[in-house]
């Protein structure tokens, strides 16, 4: 019997070289530094490779990149494509639809792993699993903006020149619950009380899944810490622009979840902090607690 899990990372730089460096090394952009850590979905797919197994199931693992920062116009590689490489991976290898199927995914590869498995429950198949660091379904937000021709400071509000983009903006954003086919699904948020990207919102909170939060930045609980929170983007630009955006929420000129308007109000009332807490020793520690705690759960179901 063949145990298939699709592993999907995290939003990373366009070029290969440099997003593998990101995500296998620990390659810290912001710093200029090496930190030596591997993400989590990288770890995963290591282990499950390198583990022997009892000779009755074998597992077939799989990893993808996450989505590219500068959306299709320079990487192609956006949300809707890497779902269909992971489709495409699935369907060429029929043994799969026999033995356990799991999925796991970081930040928006969350997002995606949930998209699988809402597509195979199409095809009329449970997913044993899903394993979760962070979830974000900030899909479309430069996606989007880049069709539409809008600066991507501005991609958090997405801008909609029409009702047909605005019908298609539309489709992307709900709540993205863990779809009725997944028996069960472990997600692992960070904290609010970090401030870090507070300024989109997790996915797959609803259905059936078992939540565990960690005072940790959206980095950290995907395995490499203290890598871009510090800040994200210049504040000053950062603060004005979602203070303009909410203007534009409230005269009803965009579009925006509505995790993302109360976000925009409070910071228009100066009221949110826009650098995370933490600080890099705790961010560390934090990130070894959210990969000792799904760990676990991966050992469970005899994945690693």
């Amino acid at each position: 019997m063949v145990a298939s899990i699709a592993l999907i990372d995290g939003t990373g730089v366009v070029d290969a070289g440099d997003y593998d460096n990101e995500m296998r090394n620990g390659y810290d952009n912001t710093n200029n530094r090496c930190i030596n850590k591997t993400s989590f979905i990288n770890k995963i797919y290591d282990l499950c490779n390198n583990r022997a197994g009892d000779g009755s199931v074998r597992i077939a693992a799989q990893y993808f990149r996450g989505p590219g920062q500068a959306g299709p116009a320079q990487s192609g590689r956006t949300c809707a494509s890497i779902l269909e490489d992971v489709k495409a991976w699935y369907k060429s290898n029929p043994e799969f639809a026999k033995g356990p199927i799991f999925a796991a995914g970081y930040s928006r590869g969350g997002y995606i792993a949930i998209e699988y498995a809402k597509w195979l429950g199409e095809q009329g198949l449970n997913v044993k699993s899903l394993f979760l660091f962070d979830a974000v379904e900030r899909d479309c937000s430069v996606d989007i903006a880049r069709e539409s021709k809008t600066p991507y400071k501005e991609a958090m509000w997405y801008v909609a020149p029409s009702a047909a983009l605005a019908e298609r903006i539309s489709q992307f954003f709900h709540n993205s619950p863990i779809p009725g086919n997944v028996q069960i699904a472990y997600h692992a948020v960070r904290d609010p009380s970090v401030y870090s990207r507070w300024y989109f919102d997790n996915c797959g909170l609803d259905g059936v899944v078992v939540i565990e939060k960690f005072k940790a930045t959206h980095a950290a609980m995907g395995g490499i810490p203290w890598t871009g929170d510090h800040p994200v983007v210049p504040q000053f630009d950062l603060k004005q622009g979602l203070k303009a955006g909410w203007e534009a929420v409230k005269s009803g000129q965009v579009l925006l979840p509505l995790g993302m308007q109360m976000t925009a109000g409070k910071v228009a009332a100066n009221s949110v902090k826009l650098v995370p807490t933490t600080t890099e020793k705790q961010d560390f520690e934090a990130s070894d607690k959210v990969w000792a705690w799904m760990s676990n759960k991966l050992k469970i179901y005899q994945v690693i």
